[in-house]
């Protein structure tokens, strides 16, 4: 019997225990990262007799169209967006707003348990400060709205957050 060397059998134990943290964490093995789209829109209210939507927001009107605003710009829209698993994702929306996502596991369900944070600067050199951060548990499909947070040229942004795997 040849002996092995230590570099082997620790390379070897590194990838069981590597496999072991992901099935315990609640990742499949190669589920290195999720895709997410994301949608910035500024809602305000004029006074328009019926709600008025921006070219590009089609895919989010049913998740805007109860709010009572009649008016809906683009902002920023993110589509199939990759972020890797226990890593910081950021959106940039404009210069004041940025969205970073931090996906911590997939759970039995399919969900996807993710850290959230809205950060805003009040002067594009200031240091950013969060507006914003939450834990969620968000189904592939389905869109999460996140609102209530003001705007220097008025009205209201409002972000829609939408995930596949």
């Amino acid at each position: 019997m040849t002996p092995r060397t230590p570099c082997r059998i620790h390379s070897r134990c590194a990838m069981a225990l590597l496999g072991i943290s992901l099935v315990l964490r609640g990742l499949p093995a190669g589920a290195e990262s999720v895709s997410f789209s994301m949608w910035a829109v500024q809602a305000t209210q004029e006074g328009k007799t019926e709600k008025s939507y921006a070219a590009g927001l089609e895919e989010v009107k049913s998740v805007l169209a109860p709010l009572p605003f009649d008016t809906f710009e683009k902002i920023s829209i993110q589509k199939g967006v990759p972020a890797a698993y226990e890593d910081d994702t950021r959106l940039k929306i404009d210069s004041t707003y940025a969205l970073v996502l931090h996906p911590q596991a997939k759970e039995d369900d399919g969900r996807i348990r993710l850290d959230i944070r809205v950060e805003t600067r009040k002067k594009p050199t200031a240091p950013p400060v969060n507006a914003l951060s939450a834990t969620i548990l968000l189904k592939p499909g389905e869109k999460l709205k996140l609102q209530g947070f003001s705007l220097p040229s008025g009205g209201e942004m409002v972000i829609v957050l939408a995930t596949s795997t």
